[in-house]
């Protein structure tokens, strides 16, 4: 309470600062009234040296009426310009009306605070109890909207951008399952794929997953970055996924291309960055493996959370094969001659398979690297990006491996790559042969 007593006498002391001086002071009007004599005066002047010229007849009487006329104007504009005489009390009146109005002000404003005020507002326990009270109605508010709106998608279940807004507020509220199965729905009824839902849905199912980004939510980020490289929150979750995997060099490159695509204002988030590549240089250059508490990013800012990242390795979960999978695609891999001078043994190795007339989002994709070749692996349904999106889709597919330089699920120029035949996933039975041997230019 005393703060606002504090705050209330300065209000009043500044409202007196601009009544009072006037009170007391005659300068304007003596300033005024100067500057009216002195423009009555000089017009007088000018007027008499008109009526003398006129007597001489040095100039008509038609000369002199247009010459006075032209003082009369330039007189009324000088007077009308200035501001009115202000009304000033006789000096013996200036201090008690001056008094008067620093004590009525004051004590008219205390009196109608009295009257119509809450002092009981004013009160410790008061000020303590508003706050929350406040915060529980705009979250019960929060609430209820989001409610509402899952209510009307289950009457218009095709609103695509109803489902991403009820996935972001799910987001928001921390509830990740009920945030994933909105994504999942707003994926489905996609017609062309967005790299920023792809990156977001692929967060919450890490979330879900107690923070491992093994499994789908790395093939939703790997195929967010396939469609757009240079997608921020991709690229954060990417190198994620590689400290995961201890790939610690994958890791430094992803977050290296991130730190070239934050605003240069934006200087603790590029030093968050900074920090987690020069870590993961480190593991990178020392191969010791780091403890959670050492390789857990920190959120570099709102627009790339990281609140669910952790470092717990984790089995790859595309590489298992489900018995109740009904299509399982084998593939070996192997590098040709000419290629294994070309590359190293931590180059990332992509093998995937596509629609041969549909989108070019994998339907399933497995990660290895160049020291685990030659290799043979099992694609299948459970490694689908979306539910819309399976090997059983499809009845004319492909089957291709790429080694990645840059760790980068597009091809870039120095990649090497191999492609099969293609074929129909439900009719295929043998293992699917890749060499590659071609390179990308």
């Amino acid at each position: 309470m005393l703060t606002f007593w504090i705050i209330a006498v300065v209000l009043t002391l500044l409202a007196l600062a601009f009544v009072i001086p006037p009170l007391l002071s005659r300068e304007k009007l003596t300033e005024t009234v100067e500057r009216r004599e002195m423009n009555v005066a000089i017009y007088q002047e000018r007027l008499d040296e008109l009526q003398l010229e006129l007597d001489k007849q040095n100039i008509s009487a038609q000369q002199f009426a247009t010459a006075k006329l032209e003082l009369d104007q330039t007189l009324l504009q000088e007077v009308t310009a200035e501001s009115p005489a202000p009304v000033v009390l006789p000096s013996r009146w200036q201090w008690p009306s001056a008094v008067a109005v620093a004590v009525l002000v004051p004590a008219i404003a205390m009196g109608l605070y009295v009257r119509y005020g809450e002092f009981a507002l004013l009160s410790p326990e008061a000020v303590k109890t508003a706050a929350p009270h406040g915060e529980a109605a705009g979250m019960d508010s929060v609430l209820a909207s989001v409610q509402q709106l899952a209510e009307r998608l289950q009457q218009q279940p095709d609103d695509v951008d109803g489902w991403i807004m009820l996935a972001r507020s799910y987001s928001m509220l921390e509830d990740a399952q009920a945030a994933a199965e909105a994504y999942a729905k707003a994926i489905a009824l996609m017609t062309t794929q967005d790299p920023d839902i792809l990156a977001e849905y692929a967060e919450v199912l890490a979330a879900v997953h107690g923070g491992k980004m093994q499994g789908q939510p790395e093939i939703l980020v790997q195929a967010a970055l396939h469609l757009d490289p240079d997608n921020q929150r991709a690229l954060f979750f990417a190198g994620i996924a590689a400290t995961q995997r201890q790939a610690f060099a994958e890791a430094v490159v992803h977050w290296e291309r991130l730190l070239g695509l934050v605003p240069d204002d934006q200087g603790e988030i590029k030093a968050v960055l900074q920090e987690q590549v020069a870590k993961a240089r480190e593991f990178a250059a020392s191969g010791v493996t780091p403890s959670a508490s050492d390789s857990k990013p920190e959120s570099a800012s709102a627009s790339i959370p990281a609140s669910q990242a952790a470092t717990e390795t984790t089995e790859n979960v595309t590489e298992s094969t489900p018995v109740s999978d009904p299509i399982q695609i084998q593939v070996h891999v192997a590098l040709s001659p000419d290629a294994q001078s070309q590359v190293a043994e931590t180059d990332t190795v992509f093998i995937l398979i596509r629609a041969a007339d549909g989108p070019p989002m994998p339907l399933a994709v497995v990660r290895k690297t160049v020291a685990e070749l030659p290799f043979t692996v099992t694609l299948s349904e459970s490694m689908a990006m979306m539910p819309n999106m399976t090997l059983a889709n499809f009845a004319n597919v492909y089957a291709m491996a790429r080694v990645s330089r840059s760790g980068q699920p597009t091809a870039q120029p120095g990649d090497w790559q191999g492609k099969s035949d293609t074929f129909n996933p439900r009719e295929q039975r043998d293992v699917i042969q890749i060499v590659m041997g071609e390179r990308v230019d």
